[in-house]
C-alpha cells in the first residue's frame, strides 16, 4: 500500500473505497530450483533429492529450523558427495543442531560445485571424523568455490574417531590421490567455536591435503 513496501495489500479484507495508489515490486528470480521449506533443504542435503552434477538450487526465503527434527541417520560414510551449486540468495539458515557418525558438516561431503550469498546462524554440529560447519570434507580431485558466506554464533566438534581436520568453514580438503582446488572469498566467521579431539584444527579450514586453497577477504573470529 505504500512506496516503502511495508504494508502489503491483503486481498481477503482490503477494499478500494476511494482513489488509491498501489505499488508493485518485482525481483529477478534466480536460476535453478527453488528451496522453499526446511524439508526441501533437508531432503537436498540428506540425499533424498536427486539431481544432475552441477544442478542449481537457490533459497527462496530464510529457513529457521528451530522446531524441525533433523534426523542424522542418512549422514553416514555411504552418503554420496554433493555436486550442486547453491545460491543462498541473501537468505539465512538458522538453528540447526545435530550429531552424526561420520563427517560433521551441513554439507557433509562435496565433490564439486559452489555455495554463495548465504548466512548461517546458530549452527552446532558434531561428528566422529572431520568436520566443518559448511562442508565436512572436500573429496579428492574436486573444484569447489565458496564466496559471500557468513557464519555467526556457531560451532563444530569432530575428530573423535582419530581423523584429523576440523575447521569453522571446511573440515578437510582431500588431495592425496588427486589434487583439489578450493577458492574462498568474502567470508566472515563471527563468534565461532572449533573443537578437535585430535590435531589439525583451523579457524577457516582444518586440514589441506596436497591441494590448492585460495583465500581472499576473510574475517575470522574463531576460538
Amino acid at each position: 500500500k505504500d512506496a516503502a513496501f511495508t504494508q502489503p495489500w491483503n486481498f481477503d479484507i482490503d477494499v478500494v473505497e476511494t482513489d488509491i495508489t498501489l505499488y508493485a515490486q518485482w525481483w529477478q528470480i534466480p536460476e535453478g530450483t527453488a528451496i522453499f521449506s526446511q524439508d526441501d533443504f533437508y531432503n537436498l542435503l540428506s540425499g533424498e533429492t536427486t539431481y544432475e552434477v552441477g544442478a542449481k538450487f537457490y533459497l527462496r526465503n530464510d529457513l529457521d529450523f528451530q522446531d524441525f527434527v533433523w534426523d542424522p541417520t542418512p549422514f553416514t560414510e555411504t552418503l554420496q558427495p554433493h555436486t550442486f551449486i547453491l545460491n543462498g540468495n541473501g537468505k539465512t539458515i538458522s538453528n540447526i543442531s545435530f550429531a552424526g557418525t561420520a563427517q560433521a558438516g551441513l554439507i557433509q561431503r562435496m565433490a564439486s560445485g559452489s555455495i554463495y550469498d548465504l548466512t548461517l546462524e546458530n549452527i552446532h554440529l558434531e561428528g566422529q571424523t572431520q568436520g566443518g560447519i559448511l562442508i565436512g570434507r572436500v573429496f579428492n580431485g574436486s573444484t569447489v568455490d565458496i564466496h559471500d558466506v557468513t557464519i555467526i554464533n556457531s560451532s563444530v566438534s569432530a575428530g573423535k574417531a582419530g581423523t584429523s581436520g576440523v575447521g569453522a568453514l571446511i573440515g578437510h580438503i582431500q588431495g592425496q590421490n588427486d589434487k583439489s582446488t578450493v577458492n574462498v572469498s568474502n567470508v566472515a566467521l563471527l563468534n565461532v567455536h572449533v573443537e578437535s579431539a585430535v590435531n589439525s584444527a583451523g579457524g577457516l579450514v582444518g586440514d589441506v591435503e596436497s591441494s590448492k586453497l585460495t583465500v581472499t577477504d576473510a574475517i575470522i573470529d574463531v576460538i
